[in-house]
């Protein structure tokens, strides 16, 4: 009796597990976890257990206790819906972009560049661009000393 729009289609059968990756939509937003997810004909199929992936391309999961739970008309590529008077979307201020904890073995935090995890990818070839231009420095600091001492003899 509501409006039925588009939440994705199913991309992995997996077990117990059935993965949905999200329909591009203008505005985009996730659903969230504990949505109802309905086949065209509004046959219930699942809630949305998990939500990974980008915002503008989410994925969900439906989790089933038997592979024989599990629809068998999800297959893959197989659209399902949503009512919109019954969706929950995640909300953008609980979605952090970026970071990590940075610790390591018994959440010490890493000291060593070299040991760091990056969660962004320009972050990484900066500190990695900016170790390998002291290494350079300071191998030719060496080159220098060297070349000071040989004059000196």
């Amino acid at each position: 009796s509501g409006k039925l729009l588009e939440a994705g289609s199913v991309s992995a059968n997996v077990g117990t597990r059935v993965v949905v990756q999200g329909a591009l939509q203008q505005n985009p937003q996730a659903i969230d976890q504990g949505t109802i997810l309905l086949l065209e004909d509004r046959t219930p199929i699942g809630i949305i257990d998990e939500v990974f992936g980008p915002v503008k391309e989410p994925f969900y999961v439906l989790r089933y206790n038997t592979e024989e739970d599990v629809n068998s008309k999800l297959h893959v590529g197989k659209k399902v819906f949503y009512l919109g008077e019954m969706v929950k979307f995640v909300l953008a201020a609980a979605v952090k972009d970026k970071g990590t904890d940075a610790s390591t073995i018994n959440d010490q935090e890493v000291t060593n560049p070299k040991e760091m995890d990056f969660s962004d990818d320009e972050e990484e070839r900066r500190v990695k661009a900016s170790l390998k231009k002291k290494a350079r420095q300071q191998h030719q600091q060496d080159a220098d000393g060297e070349r000071a001492e040989g004059k000196e003899n």
